[in-house]
């Protein structure tokens, strides 16, 4: 098994051996400096800004600021950890430029997942927007999904990021969030798949999942196998 090595990848991923990085522990104001602290009664901060629940890299600061950044946007943006009844974290079916499987939202009544709440500005909306091809921002249904008071703010409407691909899935389940090398010990279980990769080096199936024609030959594979599962998200309206 190859070492935890940094592998260089698009501006604004994160390191695929580490995905999806250190997620924000406590509540501040993202500045190009890093994350400074809330100030005490400041909701002023969060006028007109829309609630965006990030499962997965955008929770770390660092690779949401290198968005923001590639996309010449500000990178002023309140955020807080949350927890959310109702949803778990999986895998999408699908492999990200930066040759990982990322993660996404999933359905879960009994479940709760710890995320990080950013509230982002008109402009900062559409740059993450765009910054994610593989996925769509649907609003959570307040009626289906409990999000516990973030900052004393009751929050009746939320976003998230879900897969346009579906989750990866074994037997019919959606496979937990994994480390990457663990994920590929899981995938090595398919022998088509296997065969094509050598899943028992992270550091070199990382960089042969970053070419395009595999990404699609492994999105095409788990769809016509079986593999995949829909995310039974309930939404809500429609998002700003």
């Amino acid at each position: 098994m190859g070492s935890m090595t940094s592998l260089p990848g698009p501006v604004g991923a994160p390191q695929p051996l580490s995905y999806p990085g250190r997620a924000l522990t406590r509540a501040g104001v993202l500045t190009g400096d890093g994350v400074r602290p809330w100030p005490p009664g400041d909701d002023a901060v969060l006028a007109g800004r829309s609630a965006v629940l990030s499962v997965g890299s955008n929770g770390d600061p660092r690779v949401l600021r290198a968005k923001l950044d590639a996309a010449g946007v500000s990178t002023l943006v309140p955020l807080a950890p949350a927890v959310v009844v109702g949803i778990v974290v999986a895998h999408s079916a699908h492999v990200s430029l930066g040759g990982y499987v990322a993660a996404a939202p999933c359905d879960a009544p009994s479940g709760a997942v710890r995320g990080v709440v950013t509230w982002l500005d008109p402009t900062q909306l559409a740059a993450l927007d765009a910054s994610e091809p593989n996925y769509r921002r649907v609003p959570l249904s307040p009626s289906r999904y409990l999000v516990a008071p973030v900052q004393g703010h009751h929050l009746t409407q939320v976003s998230v990021y879900r897969s346009i691909w579906g989750l990866l899935a074994v037997d019919g389940r959606p496979v937990p969030l994994h480390r990457q090398d663990r994920l590929h010990r899981i995938l090595a279980r398919d022998p088509v798949v296997a065969a094509r990769l050598p899943l028992d080096d992270s550091e070199r199936a990382v960089r042969l999942l970053r070419d395009q024609y595999l990404q699609v030959w492994l999105r095409r594979h788990w769809a016509r196998a079986g593999h995949t599962a829909r995310d039974g998200l309930v939404t809500g309206s429609r998002p700003a």
